[in-house]
């Protein structure tokens, strides 16, 4: 049977006695789909009948949610499909209107409708399929030429029969009491929530946070995808996605699930983000691992004023105008805001003109108090009348994803870490065409900032039959007296730099042109192109011997432009507190020293970003000997089904 890109299946068991189903209709769907598959959930329904079945609400109950998460958990073994489970009729007891008569629209049009729908026969049912179809594009929009298919998974000897009392699924949710909770209980339904996390390669457990974020709101969802300093702390963080693509693919998934919620996607720049300030938010989605934050965020909240941005922190409590041009106390330590009441209108200002001028007092009427603003060209009045105290936020725990299939040193959770270890050792771009070297002649580049264990690698690689060309060494041999970099570097720096047998004293050379770039540069322009041509005068030489693989060791591999020698980069990274830890343990330095040495080179992330291969030092050294061991064997894959003419 054909296989197709994006499909729409739709599940019409009662869920008491599909969740045990579940496993082999997955299995059935994914043989044939192999990108996207949307999932529909509508237990109950019938196709056998005469009449055109319509969609109709499903409550969102907590059975609904646990289902949701179960079916979640076991797409995770089909990782090459992109679940979608749409959430367009499943609604909150507070929120159960007519479900919307317009097709939904979904990023990738199904190209054919499966269900587990089964006829009594066992056949592809003519009636039933056409029902089937009818029911898909009346609910979405479909590919012109939509197939249909039903679905008869092996359940294997013992099948459960429709209707049978199923298994017990875990609850997604945390129970906040505990009181027993009833699987049947309507979800309680909100206006406007929140959910935040890094969302690096939108993964299942991701969609199950998402999900249930969807289902809670009812108008609106605010989610913080975290950024900048919030992405230093985690692992592997040169292989984090960029922010704008991890939205992307974000903005895409909300609006397949649940159109008709308005999506606030944002940066997350401190730990709190608009859950700890918005006084709209009602709920907080957070996992097992960030409820701590989730309470950190409503403590914040009842700790301090609405902040509409952090221009306001700054002026809570005794606080400091920014830009310096006012000051006020509060006697009574109450919690203010800052609103300009113009002549016909009323809103936030971020400051306050340098040139007014200000006098407290108290509002007549209310006893507010406020600031008056004098000499303010736009605005007759600026007051700070007292805010209320934030809420605090319903926090909803999800449950973690476990991965059953999880390696040495990955999470025992579906998380994004593991994946980007997963990550190491694989081919990330397409190699470099290199047709000015010989046919079966493969050459590496390999990299990384001081003290990631490129060196090690190297040693690793050189067991495994590669021919390594050491930079370093063929510095040296270029310094040497009578190389061929030793008398234009004493022409340019001076016979002081030398020795008194004449071998060029390169601590003394170092100290000439570190933190001076134009001497630097005037050093670099003599030695990299001198390194080069002995580089491949070893390559030759790698070539005479017979070896198909050579590596070219080189710290400064990318500044000095050597890629353009090589069909692959290959980047080592490590943490900046590690290789600090490990540069000052092997060259003696001092801490600073080897912090201002690392400032001296392209970062970690700048490597990355240029590389083919990405490998890491940071764990046991079995574990980088896997990584290089797996990188091994992909490459050797590569040059096999590589074209052997030009």
């Amino acid at each position: 049977m054909a296989v197709f890109r994006s499909g729409l299946l739709v599940l019409t068991t009662p869920l008491t006695s599909l969740a045990p189903r579940l496993a082999p209709i997955l299995s059935s769907a994914a043989r044939l789909v192999n990108h996207t598959l949307y999932v529909h959930l509508q237990p109950g329904m019938s196709l056998g009948g005469s009449a055109q079945p319509q969609s109709s609400p499903v409550q969102a109950t907590f059975e609904v949610i646990d289902f949701i998460t179960h079916l979640y958990a076991g797409a995770d073994v089909h990782r090459h499909l992109d679940v979608r489970i749409l959430l367009t009729n499943i609604r909150t007891k507070s929120c159960l209107p007519p479900l919307p008569t317009s097709v939904q629209n979904l990023a990738h049009p199904p190209e054919v409708v499966l269900t587990d729908f089964q006829t009594l026969d066992g056949s592809q049912y003519n009636p039933a399929k056409q029902q089937l179809e009818r029911y898909a594009t009346s609910c979405y929009s479909c590919c012109p030429q939509l197939s249909s298919v039903l679905l008869y998974p092996d359940y294997g000897p013992a099948e459960p029969p429709v209707g049978s009392l199923g298994v017990h699924l875990p609850s997604t949710i945390r129970p906040t009491s505990p009181v027993a909770r009833s699987a049947k209980q309507p979800v309680r339904g909100h206006r406007r929530g929140a959910v935040g996390g890094t969302f690096d390669r939108l993964h299942n457990a991701h969609k199950v946070l998402l999900s249930v974020a969807c289902i809670l709101a009812r108008e609106q969802l605010v989610v913080g995808v975290a950024d900048k300093e919030l992405l230093k702390s985690k692992l592997l963080p040169e292989l984090l996605q960029p922010y704008t693509e991890r939205v992307e693919h974000l903005s895409e998934f909300l609006v397949d699930i649940k159109p008709s919620l308005t999506f606030d996607i944002i940066p997350l720049l401190d730990p709190y983000g608009p859950a700890g300030s918005d006084p709209s938010l009602e709920f907080l989605v957070v996992s097992e691992e960030t409820y701590r934050g989730g309470m950190a965020v409503n403590r914040f909240r009842l700790e301090n004023v609405t902040p509409e941005g952090n221009w306001q922190r700054e002026w809570r409590g005794m606080g400091k105008a920014t830009g310096g041009c006012w000051k006020y106390r509060d006697p009574r330590g109450g919690k203010r805001g800052l609103k300009v009441v113009g002549r016909s209108k009323e809103e936030l200002v971020p400051t306050l003109p340098s040139e007014a001028s200000s006098t407290s007092g108290v509002g007549r009427g209310r006893g507010d108090r406020f600031v008056l603003v004098h000499s303010h060209p736009s605005f007759s009045l600026l007051t700070l009348p007292l805010l209320q105290d934030l809420e605090e936020l319903t926090l909803y725990q999800i449950q973690l994803l476990k991965d059953l299939n999880h390696k040495e040193n990955e999470e025992d959770k579906v998380s994004s870490s593991s994946f980007r270890q997963q990550m190491l050792g694989n081919l990330l771009r397409p190699p470099y065409k290199r047709p000015e070297l010989p046919p079966g002649f493969y050459v590496i580049g390999l990299t990384g900032i001081s003290g990631s264990g490129k060196s090690s690698v190297a040693q690793r690689l050189k067991g495994l039959g590669a021919y390594i060309i050491d930079s370093d060494h063929l510095g040296h041999r270029a310094y040497a007296p009578g190389g061929p970099a030793y008398q234009p570097v004493v022409e340019a720096f001076g016979t002081d730099i030398l020795h008194k047998d004449g071998i060029i004293n390169r601590k003394v050379l170092g100290s000439r042109v570190f933190g001076n770039k134009k001497q630097l540069k005037i050093l670099t322009d003599i030695m990299w192109p001198v390194i080069a041509k002995l580089a491949r005068e070893e390559m030759d030489q790698a070539m005479a011997e017979g070896k198909r693989v050579c590596v070219i060791d080189a710290a400064m591999l990318l500044e000095a432009g050597w890629q353009n020698m090589v069909h692959e980069v290959w980047t080592v990274v490590i943490p900046e507190t590690e290789a600090i830890r490990r540069i000052v343990e092997r060259d003696g330095l001092s801490e600073a020293a080897a912090q201002s040495r690392l400032q001296s080179q392209m970062s970690g992330q700048q490597l990355v970003d240029q590389s083919h291969v990405v490998l890491s030092t940071m764990w046991e050294p079995h574990v980088t000997q896997r990584q290089v061991e797996k990188a091994w064997a992909l490459l050797q894959k590569r040059i096999s089904e590589a074209p052997s003419g030009p």
